[in-house]
């Protein structure tokens, strides 16, 4: 991966990783940081769903998977996510689109690609777990829990 999609994950990840009162002095992603450093983060140019199979096929060694995409609108990529989500329910799978807006306590947490973030859904849901025995979640809107948490 190269060029302006490079940069603008590396200015997202930055952004993720940086602690903010919003979030109760947590990072807005506070457990990013940790996977970056540990090389458990893999990136990949999307090309069509046989990729993501194969790629689901293999033996799982990241904490988070990244499918960059192309022009793709948010129903699609909202809907390829439901559709892996429903195929691969060990997982979770996230969609990232510039019209699905993200904000929380006026931070705007979108990356400005499309993209498809996969992690093991267990591991996510005890990291969720655990920040809600904390004031992570305040200033978010319920909206925004409900879309997030209900995958």
């Amino acid at each position: 991966m190269i060029g302006d999609k490079e940069i603008s994950l590396q200015a997202w990840f930055s952004k993720l990783t940086k602690p903010s009162e919003i979030f109760g002095g947590m990072p807005p992603c506070p457990f990013a940081k940790s996977a970056f450093v540990k090389n458990k983060v893999e990136i990949i140019n999307y090309e069509d769903f046989p990729q993501i199979a194969g790629y689901m096929a293999k033996k799982w060694t990241k904490e988070v998977v990244i499918f960059v995409m192309e022009n793709q609108s948010a129903e699609w990529v909202t809907e390829l996510a439901e559709k892996c989500n429903k195929i691969y329910p060990e997982f979770l799978f996230l969609e990232e689109h510039p019209d699905l807006v993200e904000e929380v306590g006026g931070m705007h947490l979108n990356s400005g690609l499309v993209l498809l973030l996969v992690q093991k859904r267990r591991e996510l849901e005890d990291a969720r777990e655990e920040l809600r025995r904390t004031n992570y979640y305040d200033k978010w809107t319920e909206e925004l829990k409900q879309r997030i948490f209900n995958r």
